[in-house]
Parts: structure tokens; C-alpha cells; sequence
């Protein structure tokens, strides 16, 4: 359903929202600095666009400027970029309930937007991911690994650039197209603190990484709304998603247990149906760029929005492996079917945080160069050939018939802990070298390789600790498990039928998984 600021709602402003459920023309006096918030209404930003492309100016992240690039068009879909400014707060949150305004200021940032061309092909899903900071410029993670299913579904897709660093990288890319964007610090200078963390992805204390909530809300306001700026008005949403990968998975886990509860479209329902956060960091990130991250088995590590919204949170070996070494195990939120709770947890059994699923459409080594970064193509080994699509589609379609349907997806088995003694914790391996326990695909059921989750680095990065690779079995290996290819095709077809029946995998790429046995040499000549 949509919703129009203008069609006869009273709204009183409040710093960069207005409270839900006020009457006539004073309102509440607006809170002054520390007060508590309650539940608001988030303003509408206002819009400029689309920007326009010529071969000289163009989005950084572009599809058709991926290392390789997407052809959009060939699905139906239309890509445009957008200016979007508005105010927003800078919140504390100094416990489960309480969130508190700091500062309140101007933003001006950008969102991405892809969309089926022709409304008619639409899925009624919008998948709306805050994009990925961490290597100091933007990644739509998300996107990368899962554009696949979304443009055969027919979903639409917005990111947001939400941290002040990648503004940064974006004006260096294109000082012209990218000069008005801002996350200027709104706190007066004596006011302001240097970053906690000393990372690339961090900004500095004249810009604030805090603004990024309610500029997730307000454009999440927006693209329901049925005012004329609304770059999807003509589209018929049934679904609106908060998804993300990596450190904007973990944004996706601080919005739905800080802000969501304090947020809401005019008519109270929430702004976001669903939450999809995958291989974000159990505590989320901090609200503001000078908060402590929580610690472990803090209330506010939930993956609980008040309002019953499903979550369901996708995360690999490897982002197990970091949790478990952070002694962040016992923050795994369990899973619930309560009305007021509903969440799932799928560790996945195999692959890696950042495979050759996630890579192949990272920014072209020109776009980097361009806006300051060096190539990606620092790794000494190919990247792991693990379907992490697959999982996210079938997660993506599982979130769908519970905020649609109200279908309970199934329950995952948890990955298992090898040796609690032993530092860092490692997930326990079958006899072939793949995780015990999780999502379950053909790969680690029927394996021709191991699946390693972590690589190593090289030239002084750390992006092996998060891309991982394979171990193919040696040919005289794969005989004796496969003594024919139609034996393996055979084990192949009937693991993926018998995961289609449990949800684990959608028709698509069940069949994709099949086709690809039947002309894979296994077991070889």
C-alpha cells in the first residue's frame, strides 16, 4: 500500500521526522538535544533526477561498467541514478528501547535504482540495500551476488551511498556529477570526536556515518509514497525489504533493532516488510561514528524489530569463523514463529564470505583507478566457485511468502563447532573437507571440490580472510565416488529435488545445478 505525505495527514516536524499521530497545527515541541525519541514518521526527501548518463559521466557502480559487465537491458531493466537531500539526526542508543537525538543536520547522497522498464514485469518486491562501505567506496553487494534472480523475479532494487568515506570516493571519481553530495557533521566542532576505528572504510570527525538511519527511513518512506518525485511510483509494491551484504548487512541488523521501532510509514504499519541482513557482524554497526561497538550479550543483539517484521539472516563459514573467534557465539540469535518474533538463521554449509559469486561484478579496474583505489586483482588463487546465489535466492523467496503469504520458511541446522578449545573456532568437517551441519546445497552434498573459507592475503590486504577458494578432488578420487558421470548426475538430480522439496533452492536454479552435472567432466576420462 501506498501512502501520500500530501493526501490530508497533519504532521508536526520533528529534527528530520515528524511525530506519528499528532493533532493540529502546534504539535509536540521539538525535543531538544538527548530527549528520547518515539515513534516518528520519517519526512520525505526531496529528489533530483534521474542524473543524466553521457559516455563521460556515468554512476560509479553502473552495470555496465562491472569488471564484467551486466547487461541489463537484455532482462528488461532500466538503471537510474538519483540525487536524494533531506535532514537527519544523529541518534545514541544507550539501551534496547531508548534512542536519543545527538544533532540533527542537512545530507545530500545518491541512490541507485534498477527497475523492470515495463511496470507490467514487476514483482511487487523492492530490495533495498544500504551499499557496502567497506573498501572505502561503494559495493552493492547484494546485487552482485543475487541480480540474477532478482531480474528474472521482476524485483526492483534501490541502493543508498550511505557513508561520508564513500562520498568521498565518489567526488574523486567525479568531482562534477558527485560535488553537492554531503554527510556533514551536524554537531558544532568542539562537539565532535575523532572515529572509534582507524579503518579505511572510516570518515572523519567533519562528516558523521550517524546520518545513515534516517536516511535508510526516509527513502524507505519514499519509494512506498505516491508523491510525484517517488522514482517507483508507477510500480505496485506489495514488499519492501531492507537486504545487504557483509558491513551493510550489519547496518541492516543496527536499523531493524534501533531505529525500526521508532520509525513508521503515516498509517504506523513499518517501513520495511522484511529483513534480509546476510554475513553482518551479530551486533550490528554502531549508531554513530563515536559509539563502542555493543558487547557481546548486550540486549540490543536481537535481530528483534517490535513490530514482528520476518528477519532472516544469511551467513557463511567464514563469517562463523569470525563470530566465533569475536566471542560473538552466543549472540547467534535463535529462531523464533511468534507473532511478535519471527526469525531464521541460515549458516550456510560451504563456501566463503566473498566468492567468485560476489567478485565478478565488483566495480571495472577503471572506475577504481578513477576514484582512487587500486585494482582488485590482488589474490594469488581463483576465487571459490561456490553457488552462494542459489542460497540467497531461495532465502529471498522464503522472506517473500512470509511477509506475503505468511508461510513459515524452514528451520536450518546450525553449523557445528569443531573444538570450543581451539583458537579461533572452526566449523566441524566431514570426511571431505566441507562444513558439518547448515544450509545444504549439491556442492557439499555431492562434492567434487572442499570448500575453503578463508584465503590467504597478499601485499599487505586483508581481503583473504574473507575470499575463499576450492580444492578440487583429484580425478581418481571423484571415480571412486562416482564410478560413472551419470551416477554423479543421478546423486545430483536427486539432492536437488529433495532440497526443492525442503525450500533450500528455487526451481531455476535447481535446474541450473542439474544442467551444469550433466556436462561437467565428473568423473573425468
Amino acid at each position: 500500500m501506498r501512502f501520500d505525505g500530501s493526501r490530508g495527514l497533519t504532521v508536526c516536524v520533528l529534527a528530520a521526522m515528524v511525530v506519528a499521530g499528532c493533532a493540529g497545527s502546534s504539535g509536540p515541541a521539538q525535543p531538544s538535544r538527548g530527549s528520547a525519541v518515539e515513534t516518528v514518521i520519517p519526512a520525505l526527501p526531496t529528489v533530483a533526477g534521474p542524473i543524466p548518463v553521457t559516455p563521460a559521466s556515468f554512476p560509479f557502480l553502473a552495470s555496465d561498467h562491472d569488471a564484467e559487465p551486466i547487461d541489463i537491458v537484455r532482462y528488461g531493466y532500466a538503471e537510474h541514478e538519483y540525487f536524494v537531500s533531506g535532514r537527519a539526526n544523529v541518534y545514541s542508543w544507550p539501551d534496547l528501547k531508548t534512542l536519543t537525538v545527538d544533532a540533527s543536520g542537512p545530507y545530500t547522497t545518491r541512490i541507485l535504482i534498477r527497475r523492470p522498464s515495463d511496470p507490467a514485469r514487476f514483482s511487487g518486491n523492492v530490495r533495498i540495500e544500504p551499499l557496502n562501505p567497506t573498501a572505502g567506496h561503494d559495493l552493492d553487494a547484494e546485487w552482485e551476488i543475487a541480480h540474477d534472480g532478482f531480474m528474472r523475479n521482476g524485483d526492483a532494487y534501490v541502493g543508498i551511498t550511505i557513508k561520508p568515506v564513500t562520498i568521498t570516493a565518489l567526488k574523486k571519481f567525479d568531482p562534477t556529477r558527485y560535488g553537492r553530495l554531503s554527510m556533514a557533521n551536524p554537531k558544532p566542532s568542539q562537539q565532535r570526536c575523532t572515529p572509534l576505528s582507524s579503518s579505511s572504510d572510516t570518515s572523519d570527525k567533519d562528516s558523521e556515518d550517524g546520518l545513515a538511519w534516517d536516511i535508510i527511513s526516509q527513502v524507505g518512506r519514499l519509494v512506498k509514497s505516491e508523491v510525484p518525485h517517488n522514482p517507483l511510483r508507477d510500480l505496485h509494491i506489495r514488499n519492501s525489504d531492507l537486504t545487504g551484504w557483509s558491513q551493510s548487512g550489519s547496518y541492516d541488523v543496527t536499523y531493524l533493532n534501533a531505529i525500526s521501532g521508532h520509525a513508521t510509514m503515516p498509517d504506523t504499519t513499518s517501513i520495511f516488510d522484511g529483513y534480509l541482513p546476510g554475513a553482518g557482524s551479530y551486533a550490528g554497526t554502531p549508531v554513530n561514528q563515536c559509539a563502542p561497538m555493543i558487547p557481546v550479550g548486550d540486549p540490543r543483539v536481537r535481530y528483534n524489530p517490535p513490530g514482528g517484521q520476518p528477519v532472516v539472516i544469511v551467513t557463511t563459514p567464514t563469517d562463523f569463523y569470525t563470530a566465533a573467534s569475536s566471542d560473538r557465539r552466543t549472540d547467534r540469535p535463535a529462531d523464533s514463529d511468534t507473532p511478535h518474533r519471527r526469525v531464521r538463521l541460515y549458516e550456510i554449509g560451504g563456501g566463503c564470505h566473498l566468492p567468485m559469486d560476489h567478485a565478478r561484478n565488483f566495480p571495472s579496474t577503471s572506475e577504481l583507478v578513477q576514484a582512487g583505489f587500486p585494482p582488485f586483482t590482488n589474490f594469488v588463487y581463483p576465487l571459490s566457485s561456490f553457488p552462494l546465489h542459489a542460497v540467497l535466492d531461495a532465502a529471498f523467496a522464503n522472506l517473500d511468502d512470509w511477509v506475503t503469504k505468511g508461510i513459515a520458511p524452514p528451520h536450518a541446522s546450525r553449523l557445528t563447532v569443531a573444538d570450543p578449545s581451539v583458537w579461533p573456532v572452526r566449523a566441524a568437517r566431514d570426511e571431505y573437507g566441507n562444513p558439518i551441519g547448515g544450509v545444504r546445497t549439491p556442492n557439499v552434498d555431492v562434492p567434487i571440490a572442499t570448500y575453503i573459507e578463508r584465503g590467504p592475503t597478499v601485499h599487505n590486504t586483508t581481503e583473504g580472510y574473507y575470499a575463499g577458494y576450492d580444492i578440487p578432488f583429484a580425478p581418481g578420487y571423484l571415480k571412486t565416488l562416482y564410478p560413472t558421470h551419470q551416477d554423479y548426475v543421478d546423486k545430483v538430480t536427486a539432492d536437488v529435488h529433495t532440497l526443492l522439496n525442503q525450500h533450500w533452492l528455487t526451481p531455476y536454479d535447481g535446474n541450473q545445478l542439474i544442467s551444469q552435472a550433466q556436462t561437467a567432466n565428473i568423473p573425468g576420462s
